[in-house]
C-alpha cells in the first residue's frame, strides 16, 4: 500500500513539473525577437534589470538582432556571468555608465569605466525602426588616457 501511495506522489510531481515547464517555456516564446525602450537611458535601465533578475533570455533580446555577431557575443557574456554568478556586478557595472556621446538622433553611446577610470566599455545604442525601440549594437572596449 505504501509503494502505490508513492508512486501516485510521483506520478502528481511528475505531472506538476511538466506542466510548470510547459508554461515556463511558452512564457519565453511570447518575449518579441527584439526589445527597446523609448529612449537609449530606459533601454540602459532595462537591461540592467532584466540582468539583475538574472533573466539571460530577455537582457539578449535587447541587442540588436540584425548584429548576429554581436549578439552572440552579448549572449556568451551574459552566460558566463550568469554562471559565475556574477549577474549582480555586472549589474552594477552597466548600470553605473554614463551617457557619453550623442552621434545622431538615432545613436548614442554611453561609458563604462573601471574604478582607475584607464579603462572601458562603450556601450553604442541605436533607434530600431524596425520595433520603433532604442537597442544596444555595439560593445567596444577601450584604454582612455590620463592627460
Amino acid at each position: 500500500m505504501n509503494k502505490l501511495k508513492l508512486l501516485g506522489i510521483a506520478g502528481i510531481v511528475i505531472v506538476i513539473v511538466i506542466i510548470g515547464g510547459i508554461f515556463l517555456f511558452r512564457g519565453s516564446e511570447n518575449l518579441p525577437m527584439d526589445i527597446g525602450a523609448n529612449s537609449a537611458d530606459e533601454t540602459m535601465n532595462e537591461v540592467v534589470d532584466a540582468i539583475r533578475d538574472e533573466n539571460i533570455d530577455r537582457a539578449e533580446r535587447y541587442f540588436v538582432s540584425a548584429n548576429e555577431e554581436g549578439r552572440a557575443t552579448w549572449k556568451e557574456i551574459l552566460r558566463v556571468n550568469k554562471d559565475r554568478d556574477l549577474m549582480e556586478e555586472m549589474a552594477n557595472g552597466i548600470g553605473s555608465s554614463e551617457f557619453f556621446k550623442k552621434i545622431s538622433d538615432t545613436e548614442e553611446q554611453y561609458l563604462m569605466t573601471d574604478q582607475l577610470g584607464t579603462a572601458g566599455l562603450l556601450i553604442g545604442l541605436i533607434f530600431n525602426p524596425e520595433i520603433s525601440a532604442w537597442q544596444i549594437n555595439s560593445l567596444v572596449r577601450v584604454e582612455i588616457s590620463q592627460q
